[in-house]
């Protein structure tokens, strides 16, 4: 079984994040970009970024990269993120309003709302081929991770996502 390199992923996530970031900010109808991932009552509720709008309104968005853009035509829908510790997947808990799920490289963004996905998710799962993931650590040791995977066709037809190609890459 591969080993998913963790401080890979969080290194790519971290370039997203600010790719994404820059490109709400230059969104004419956005006043501002407040980037909360690092703030503990964020992270409990597993939201990356707040969106302030012109017309005063506001989104919270969880923020996820995707490096197998071009390796498949699939998502990984996350249930569980480390069987060892029993921790939850963030498709299944975050309490952001908007999912913005990256491809990079490939730089293209879909954007939906993540409670009307979740609700498509279970009563749809059994349909996707589950899979465990080992992942390494920091300090080297493991931990596994389990999900589904979906074909982004399928996934795309049967769900309200806004796609936007070719974001552009500050990097």
């Amino acid at each position: 079984m591969k080993i998913h390199n963790f401080q890979n992923s969080l290194q790519a996530s971290e370039r997203g994040t600010l790719i994404i970031i820059d490109y709400l900010k230059r969104q004419s109808h956005v006043k501002s970009v407040e980037d909360v991932q690092d703030a503990p009552e964020y992270q409990q509720q597993d939201i990356d970024l707040i969106v302030n709008y012109n017309n005063n309104n506001k989104q919270t968005i969880e923020v996820k990269i995707d490096s197998y853009y071009y390796k498949t035509q699939n998502l990984f829908w996350e249930e569980i993120s480390c069987i060892e510790t029993n921790s939850i997947g963030c498709f299944m808990y975050s309490q952001a309003n908007l999912f913005y799920y990256y491809f990079y490289p490939g730089d293209v963004l879909y954007n939906f709302n993540i409670h009307e996905a979740r609700k498509w998710f279970i009563a749809n799962k059994t349909r996707f081929k589950q899979k465990y993931i080992k992942n390494k650590r920091y300090d080297g040791s493991l931990y596994t991770s389990v999900g589904r995977i979906i074909p982004r066709n399928i996934f795309l037809n049967e769900n309200s996502v806004t796609v936007t190609n070719q974001i552009e890459n500050i990097f």
